[in-house]
C-alpha cells in the first residue's frame, strides 16, 4: 500500500528508473540522479575509478555549448554536489521551481564523458592524490574494519583508491568504466518539490535518452564474516573499532536501528554520552553509526582516547549494548522515540534530503519510500522492536579493529568481548572466539 499520495515511480523507455514526490507548496526543487556503480563494482585494475569519474563529470561541458556544467548551474543559482559510496555515485542539486526542468536536463551531461580532454583528466588526478593525502587514521582503520567484517570483498576496498592505482589510471580505462557502467538500467532519479509528472517525464526522455539501457548491475553480494586485525604501531593515539552485523536490508528495520542507535551513542542524552563523557570524562570523539553493503547492515562503535583507557571504554561499549538488549526502559525508549520523529519530520521539509534518500531507497527495495512514510512507520514502532536489533547484533560474530602504540592495544580477551560468546547472546556455529584466543596468544608486546 502507498501512503504517500503525492509519490510517482516510474520508468524511462531505456530503463530509467524515476520518483517524483510532489510538492505544490515549495517553492524549490530537489534533484538526484544515482548511478548504480561505486567502489564495490570496480576490478582491481580500475580501483579508485568510480570516484574519479564523479570528479571528472564536472569537467564536462553541456551539449553543443562550451559552457561548462558548474557554470551553467552556477547562472540557475542552484546548489550541486556529489559523493560516491560502495555501491553508487550520486550527483544532487537544488534549484528554484522555476528552473527545475532546466536543471534536470543540465544534470544529464554529468553522465557524459566523451569531450574528456587528456589534460584535465591528468589535473583531476593530482586533485584525487591530494585529498587522499588528508585521509589519516580513520581511514585505515575503516579499510581495516571493513576488510575483517566482509573477508576482502572488493567493497571493501577504499572508494578514493590508492596511490599505486590512481597515478597509473589510464583515461581510456575511465572511458570504458563509463561505457559499461553509465547506462541507463544502472541510472536513478529522484525530483522533489513542485514540479508537473509529464514534464519530468519529458525532460528525461528527451535529455537522458542517449544512454542505452545495457545490462544493469546486480545488488553487491558481501557476504559477512566478522574478524579481528590489530595494527600495534600505526597511531599514536588509541583508536578502537567495533562492528556487529545489523538487520539485513531487505528486513526493512532501518528505523528500529536508528533507534537504537540513538539510545546506545548517537544522540547529546545516550548511554555513551553519560557513561564516557558525564561520569568518567573519557571521550572526546567517537561515532555509533551504520551502513549498507548489499544486502548486509554493518553497525560500528568507533573512537579514539587515550590508549590507557581503551580496555575500560571497551568494556563500557559491552555493557551498554548488552543492557539495552535486556533492560531499556520505556522512559528512554519513548524520548528517543521521539527524537527520531522530529528527524523524520526535519526531513520530510527538507527536499534535498528527500531526493538523496529516495535513490538509496530505490537500490535497496526497488521502490522509494518518502518521509511521509517514514513517519507513519516510527509512530507504530515499538520498543521491543528495538531490543530485537540489539540481541541479534550481540548474536553475531564482531568485527574488532584497534589501533595504538605497540604495547598498549588491547586484544578481545582484554576487553572482554568474549564474554558475548555466552549467555542468551551465544553466537552458535562460528567458533569465532576459540580460534581468535588462538590467533591472539602471545601477541601483546
Amino acid at each position: 500500500m502507498q501512503i504517500d499520495p503525492n509519490l510517482f515511480y516510474s520508468k524511462s523507455s531505456n530503463g530509467i528508473r524515476f520518483a517524483t514526490s510532489v510538492n505544490n507548496a515549495s517553492q524549490s526543487v530537489a534533484i538526484s540522479v544515482g548511478v548504480m556503480v561505486g567502489s564495490g563494482y570496480e576490478q582491481e585494475f580500475e580501483h579508485g575509478c568510480a570516484h574519479l569519474v564523479e570528479h571528472l563529470s564536472f569537467l564536462g561541458s553541456l551539449k553543443n555549448s562550451d559552457v561548462s556544467i558548474a557554470e551553467k548551474m552556477s547562472s540557475l543559482g542552484g546548489q550541486i554536489n556529489a559523493r560516491t559510496i560502495n555501491n553508487y555515485i550520486e550527483f544532487s542539486c537544488v534549484v528554484l521551481q522555476e528552473n527545475a526542468y532546466e536543471a534536470l536536463g543540465i544534470m544529464s551531461n554529468l553522465l557524459n564523458l566523451d569531450g574528456l580532454e587528456s589534460k584535465a583528466f591528468e589535473n583531476e588526478k593530482q586533485v584525487v592524490l591530494r585529498e587522499m593525502g588528508c585521509w589519516g587514521c580513520w581511514h585505515e582503520i575503516q579499510s581495516l574494519s571493513l576488510q575483517a567484517a566482509f573477508n576482502d570483498h572488493p567493497v571493501t576496498r577504499s572508494v578514493i583508491g590508492t596511490e599505486d592505482s590512481i597515478e597509473n589510471m589510464k583515461m581510456l580505462t575511465v572511458q570504458n568504466f563509463v561505457k559499461k557502467h553509465f547506462v541507463g538500467s544502472n541510472v536513478i532519479i529522484s525530483v522533489v518539490g513542485n514540479v508537473e509528472l509529464k514534464l519530468v517525464s519529458d525532460v528525461i526522455d528527451a535529455d537522458f535518452g542517449y544512454l542505452l539501457e545495457g545490462k544493469g548491475n546486480e545488488l553487491l553480494k558481501p557476504v559477512y564474516s566478522g574478524g579481528v586485525r590489530i595494527d600495534r604501531g600505526f597511531c599514536n593515539t588509541g583508536h578502537f573499532y567495533l562492528g556487529f552485523l545489523g538487520p539485513k536490508v531487505s528486513e526493512h528495520k532501518s528505523l528500529a536501528l536508528n533507534c537504537l542507535i540513538s539510545i546506545f551513542g548517537g544522540t547529546p542524552n545516550s548511554r555513551l554520552m553519560s557513561e564516557f563523557r558525564e561520569k568518567r570524562g573519557l571521550l572526546y570523539n567517537w561515532d555509533v553509526s551504520w551502513a549498507e553493503f548489499g544486502n548486509e547492515t554493518l553497525v560500528t562503535i568507533a573512537f579514539d582516547i587515550d590508549v590507557d583507557d581503551l580496555k575500560d571504554a571497551g568494556k563500557i561499549v559491552v555493557e551498554q549494548l548488552q543492557s539495552l538488549a535486556t533492560n531499556m526502559n520505556e522512559k528512554e525508549f519513548g524520548s528517543h522515540k521521539r527524537q527520531l520523529q522530529l528527524d523524520e519530520a526535519v526531513s520530510h521539509d527538507n527536499l534535498l534530503m528527500q531526493s538523496e534518500s529516495m535513490i538509496n531507497e530505490i537500490i535497496d527495495h526497488n521502490r522509494p519510500f518518502t518521509a511521509c512514510e517514514r513517519l507513519v512507520k516510527v509512530g507504530n514502532l515499538e520498543m521491543e522492536e528495538v531490543k530485537s536489533v540489539a540481541q541479534n547484533m550481540l548474536a553475531s560474530v564482531p568485527t574488532f579493529v584497534a589501533m595504538g602504540p605497540r604495547s598498549k592495544v588491547p586484544t578481545l580477551r582484554d576487553l572482554g568481548l568474549d564474554e558475548l560468546n555466552s549467555g542468551s547472546f551465544e553466537a552458535t556455529g562460528y567458533g569465532f572466539f576459540s580460534d581468535l584466543r588462538q590467533r591472539l596468544s602471545g601477541t601483546n608486546g
